[in-house]
């Protein structure tokens, strides 16, 4: 076994200690709710196994999430644990500029950039706290922690499950609502130069059937740009939305889609460019995106929501 396998559980072995380094940073406000949950340190993340496994990925030794429930002071929280692994030498050195080695980690840029976001007064899950485990400056162990979204709803099993059970006025009214906030939104973000780069529907969340509140999440690649790289750059979101968008939108509501993120009642002959590279660039991702979309939901023995990939047949 490699030093960097010994090192996944939380430290370096015998005389390399020395080469640890921990960073947790902490929301004030929750210490209490934290060390109840063991969720304070490095190793108290690592022993982590209660909750629900969301989405569960044997193969994968990255982006685990669960779901906890934890009881602190007489009150019932609800939190998402995301924890990311990093402790092959070959994966360390192919994530090298990505946070394995330079800094930020993805762990930090996911929480920095959900600041941000609510920073613009856009909705975003409540972030707790992040923390890094580095070894000789590589990013070996690293999670965050946020609290649920009440009676959340992936846009993704909207689209696929929900809307598709409305009378037609309920369907049209709610896409109505759905496109001009989502184009607000997106707006508000790229006017701040920021390009969330993994703009899926299955990253925008709804609390409580209230459309009007878009939940944007999962951000850790998004990144501030300069004003005359963002307006090239925009594309990739818009043409990421675009592709599910067929799916739930038709032409003419993603045409007030557009409309509406840029503030116009016509579109111009450069609007009309920006809207010709969208679609060049959102048709070879349809086809990923009816994967995506045809994920369908079990219910597990404690009532559970858990989102699992069909077989060949379409089936779960």
């Amino acid at each position: 076994m490699s030093i960097w396998e010994e090192v996944k559980d939380g430290g370096a072995p015998g005389g390399w200690a020395w080469l640890d380094r921990y960073r947790i940073v902490c929301h004030p406000g929750h210490e209490g709710l934290l060390r109840t949950a063991d969720l304070n340190t490095i190793a108290g993340m690592l022993r982590c196994e209660e909750g629900h496994l969301i989405d569960p990925q044997p193969n994968q030794n990255k982006n685990e999430v669960r779901r906890l429930e934890v009881e602190h002071e007489g009150v019932t929280y609800k939190l998402f644990l995301k924890r990311y692994y990093n402790y092959r030498l070959r994966s360390i050195w192919r994530r090298a500029f990505r946070g394995a080695i330079f800094p930020p980690s993805v762990v930090k840029a996911e929480h920095d950039n959900l600041e941000l976001m609510n920073s613009w007064g856009l909705h975003v899950p409540e972030s707790l706290v992040y923390g890094e485990h580095r070894f000789a400056g590589a990013l070996i162990n690293g999670y965050l922690v946020s609290l649920e979204i009440p009676d959340a709803m992936g846009l993704d099993y909207l689209i696929r499950e929900w809307l598709p059970q409305q009378d037609a006025a309920l369907q049209k009214e709610t896409r109505r609502i759905l496109i001009e906030h989502l184009a607000d939104a997106v707006r508000i973000m790229h006017e701040n130069g920021f390009e969330h780069h993994d703009l899926f529907f299955r990253n925008i969340m709804i609390s409580g059937l209230d459309f009007t509140k878009l939940y944007m999440m999962d951000a850790p690649r998004g990144r501030i740009w300069p004003r005359f790289v963002i307006r090239r750059l925009r594309v990739n979101d818009l043409a990421t939305l675009d592709a599910a968008a067929v799916f739930m939108f038709r032409n003419t509501e993603r045409l007030k889609f557009m409309l509406r993120y840029l503030g116009r009642e016509r579109l111009s002959a450069e609007d009309k460019e920006l809207v010709r590279k969208v679609l060049k660039l959102s048709n070879p991702q349809r086809e990923r995106q009816i994967v995506r979309l045809e994920r369908a939901i079990i219910i597990d023995e404690e009532g559970k929501a858990q989102y699992v990939k069909p077989n060949k047949d379409g089936d779960s």
